[in-house]
């Protein structure tokens, strides 16, 4: 009775730790750096539309 206590304590402890591990991961690579790419090397230019600024491309 006891051993099955313990292992269910280590499925869990496991458990949680892949949850966290995965939340983390997912957070750090939703919250990356937006600027990583420079849309300027593209052709891309920042241009405003109705009084917001964007970036445009000329076709």
């Amino acid at each position: 009775m006891r051993n099955m206590f313990a292992a269910r304590g280590i499925r869990r402890a496991l458990a949680l730790a892949l949850v966290s591990v995965t939340t983390m991961l997912t957070i750090g690579m939703a919250s990356s750096p937006a600027h990583a790419w420079n849309p300027a090397n593209d052709g891309w230019y920042k241009c405003q539309i109705d009084g917001v600024w964007m970036w445009c491309k000329g076709l």
